[in-house]
Parts: structure tokens; sequence; C-alpha cells
């Protein structure tokens, strides 16, 4: 990756100062402003690759920098820091086109790391393209000045042309998947919202692609659009209030049934703004329909109904009812039993026993029973959670059945010496696939 200048932005002298002590260990340059106004001062006279800026800043908010940086520096790559008060604002951002990507604070250096490692790789990628495709336009204009009479020199420049255009289409769909890495990021809006609800859709998302490969669905396309519309089910609950995401669906009052039936419309308005992802979109809309027709928003029915959308129905409502996997033993049997009931009803059976065949699977391979209590500090990397890691106020450092990585040693390090965290942590006897 070639070197690049960034620009860091934040009223926080001591944020400035810890920002430039992670990025010390790259190779790029690092400009720092204590404001929006001298920041804009610096890219009126440098150009620069990314900037970072906080959101609440006196004078000048971050989103209102960002959009400004634009109209100077419209290729530079804009990322925002911003916590749970500034959702909206960072959600209006990214749809306006003025944010990259946000991220919320505390950060997690790794991750920091590497969005903006990954923000400046596409970058390149772009300005490699740009290039490429002008490289294509001077060769179809050198091709039009060719004489006839030059008939090899045609040949080898028409060659070149063939592989400069089959260098773009990999470039064009290299670009393809990088941009299913900003999903992720933004279905960590689910966690800025609610710890719950944003574990709750990565779980769904875990068992989604096992379901499907039970199924017989082989095609790459559609189990991805199965994956991210899994980790993006939930999206169009984050404006609702406490109040009404927080209680228990039984408990719910009539009108506020009809806001939460909502979310499936409004969750593929948010997702409909990213090119490409039609079908996430469609399955997400449709990932409370029941097979019988009497499910939301549309009624469909049968093979009307997208199978990532019949997927997450399943998965879903077992996630739920069994609490994210805290009902064991008779008590999942007992949820189970009465999904089973539903089969034909609310849930498609194929999918349901896809889904019990998994089930099964994963009891062989994790047993609940044999864990063991270690320290925080005795964790190592491929040990394997048997329960989620938390803060005593509830923030998840590693979810369980996670295997441990050194990103996650040192996130757990740093979120020590912010938030008071229990010492110890339980992980299995016998990880995957160990004797």
């Amino acid at each position: 990756m070639a070197q690049h200048t960034l620009l860091f932005v934040d009223d926080e002298e001591n944020i400035l100062k810890a920002l430039t002590r992670l990025f010390h260990r790259t190779d790029h340059e690092v400009l720092t402003a204590r404001s929006g106004r001298e920041a804009l001062e610096i890219l009126a006279d440098r150009p620069v690759s990314l900037i970072l800026s906080d959101q609440r800043m006196p004078g000048m908010t971050g989103t209102e920098l960002l959009a400004r940086a634009r109209e100077i520096r419209p290729e530079a790559v804009r990322i925002i820091l911003t916590g749970y008060a500034d959702v909206a604002a960072a959600m209006e951002a990214i749809n306006d086109g003025r944010v990259y990507r946000f991220l919320p604070k505390p950060w997690d250096d790794q991750a920091l790391l590497d969005v903006v490692a990954e923000a400046l790789a596409e970058l390149d990628l772009k300005r490699e393209h740009a290039a490429l495709q002008e490289q294509v336009r001077r060769q179809n204009e050198e091709l039009r000045e060719l004489n006839a009479t030059l008939e090899r020199r045609v040949r080898e420049r028409t060659n070149e042309l063939q592989m400069a255009l089959k260098m773009s289409e990999e470039l064009n769909e290299s670009l393809r998947k990088q941009n299913l890495a900003t999903i992720k990021a933004f279905a960590s809006l689910l966690d800025l919202r609610n710890q719950t609800l944003g574990a709750h859709c990565r779980r769904v998302a875990g068992l989604v692609p096992k379901v499907c490969a039970r199924l017989g669905v082989r095609d790459k396309e559609t189990v991805q659009d199965a994956i991210v519309a899994a980790l993006l089910h939930d999206i169009g609950k984050i404006g609702l209030p406490d109040a009404v995401l927080l209680k228990e669906p039984a408990h719910l009052g009539s009108a506020e049934r009809e806001e939460v039936r909502k979310h499936p419309v409004i969750g593929e308005g948010q997702i409909q703004v990213i090119d490409g992802l039609a079908g996430v979109a469609r399955a997400v809309r449709h990932h409370h329909e029941n097979v019988d027709g009497s499910g939301f928003p549309d009624g469909l029915a049968g093979d009307e109904i997208p199978v990532a959308a019949r997927v997450i129905r399943v998965v879903d409502a077992y996630d739920r009812l069994t609490r994210g996997g805290v009902r064991k033993g008779a008590e999942e049997r007992l949820v189970l039993e009465a999904m089973d009931r539903q089969v034909g009803r609310h849930f498609d059976g194929a999918v349901f026993n896809a889904l019990l065949d998994v089930l099964e699977e994963r009891r062989d391979a994790y047993d609940s029973t044999r864990e063991r209590k270690v320290s925080l500090d005795e964790l190592r990397e491929g040990m394997v959670l048997s329960r989620d890691l938390r803060t005593q106020s509830g923030i998840l450092l590693v979810p369980k059945d996670e295997p441990i990585r050194s990103s996650y040693l040192e996130k757990i390090r740093n979120f020590r010496e912010l938030y008071p965290t229990d010492p110890y942590a339980y992980v299995y006897r016998t990880p995957p696939g160990g004797a």
C-alpha cells in the first residue's frame, strides 16, 4: 500500500495523541487539528487521503466539517467517530454520501486500524481503476488513429485493450466484494442502539450459512445475501423507543405492535441506499412472512417468500425463543416442539429440519457441561468461550462459541482499563474438533 497522509480532528488533545501513537506503527504521515476551522485550513494547503473526525466539537460538528471537506478534497475518505447520541446524524451523513464509515467511541484499536487500512486500500484501488480507465481511453484514441495498413500493430493494441478491460472488470468485482465489509459496519448500529439486539443478529447470521448448507443451497451469492440479510434483519428497529424495543412481544399493546411490524419495511428502505443489495433488502422485508400467507408485511406464501427470508424466519424465531441459546436441555426441546407445531403454518418444513440437523451437529461439537473457569489473564489464542464475555455494565466483549484471537485479547485489556469487568471467563475444555 502506498504511503498516505491522514488527518485526525478532535478538540481533545489526549484523543489526538492516542490516535497519533496508534498510527505511528504505520508508514503514513499523520496530521492533527483541534477544530473544524483548523482542519479546513490544512485541507486547503495539503492533499490528504483520509479524514477521521470526532462528531461533537465546538463551533463545527464532525458531519459539518466532512461536508465542507468533501468540497475541498472530494477524493479523501471521510470517517467519523461518534457516540450513541449521534447515531441519527451518522446515519444521515452515510446516506447523503458525506461519510464513508462511522466508528463508535470508545474505539477498538485493531478494528480502527483495520477500517483505515481497508478504506485506504479501496482508495488505492479506485485510483488504479481511474488510471486504468484513462489508459483504456488513450488506447482507444490510438486505435482510431492507426492506419488500416498497420494490421499487425492494430492486433497488438487490441490485445492490450482486451487485457485492460479484463483488469477493469476484475477491479469492479473486487470493489463489489469490499462493499460487503461496509455492511458489517452498518450492522454495528444495532450494537450501538442495543447490545442484545446486535448480538441476536450476529447469532442468527452465524447459523444461517450452516442451515443453507444443509438445505443444499450452493449459490455463493444467495448464501452471501442471506448472511448479510441476517446481520441486518432488525436494522429497522433502531428507531423504536426503549419502552417498545425492550418489551416482550406478548406484552406489547396494539399500537406498539403496529410500530414493531413496520421494521421489515423500514429496514428494507435503509438497505436500498447501498448499491447491489437488492436481494438483501428483499430478504429483510420478508423475514416475517409465514408460509401459509398469514405473515407481514405482504402476506406472501410458500415459494413466493425468498429462500433467505424463509431461513431467517426460522433461525430468528429459534434464537428469540431460546433467548440466544440460554435455554438448553429440556427448555430447548420444548421450544423446538412448539416450533414443530408451526411447521406448514409459520415455518418452512425443510428449513426447520435443516436447523434441527445443524443443532444436532453443534451439540456433538459443543458440550456445554464441559467447561472450565479461567482468569482473564489466562485466556490464550485458540480457546473457545462457552459463555458470552461482557463487562459488568453489559457491553459484549467476545461472544460465546467464538475462538479467542489476538485482537480479542487486546480488546479485553483495553476495556478492563475503562469498565469494571468480572475477572473470570468460561471456556470449553474441548474446543471444536478437539478430542
